[in-house]
């Protein structure tokens, strides 16, 4: 601020108050804070983009390999599995046995284990065929 730059005042017989006017100096200080506002705007709405794009690209490269992700992936006793998939032992047996789709399962220490998504991928090939779409 330039030395002895002061905000002016005035006496209001009205109110019995001294008026204070703002400081021209300051004044023309925020007025040029004000001009620089579309630059720093301008620089922030491109690091919104750069965002933006990256954000997209994290999206895109989601989407591409989403088919290998699976989420919440467990494997389940035939029990489980046969209740998963809302059928009965002895359907369940059926399609694990006489169907031409199969439900897959590992064998580990004697005992079949099936994959959530290897019955999820069962159900919706199953449903394919069903509808003769595959």
């Amino acid at each position: 601020m330039i030395r002895g730059a002061r905000a002016t005042s005035k006496y209001d017989e009205e109110s019995s108050k001294v008026v204070q006017f703002p400081d021209p100096i300051e004044n023309l200080q925020q007025t040029l804070n004000l001009l620089k506002l579309p630059v720093e705007v301008a620089a922030n709405s491109k690091l919104l983009l750069d965002l933006h794009s990256k954000v997209d690209a994290l999206q895109d490269f989601i989407l591409k390999f989403s088919d290998n992700i699976e989420f919440g992936d467990r494997y389940m006793s035939p029990k489980e599995a046969s209740n998963y998939l809302g059928m009965s032992d002895h359907t369940f047996e059926k399609y694990r046995y006489k169907t031409k789709v199969k439900i897959k399962g590992s064998k580990l220490d004697g005992m079949y284990w099936f994959k959530k998504s290897d019955l999820d991928r069962f159900m919706l090939t199953y449903d394919a065929k069903s509808a003769s779409l595959a």
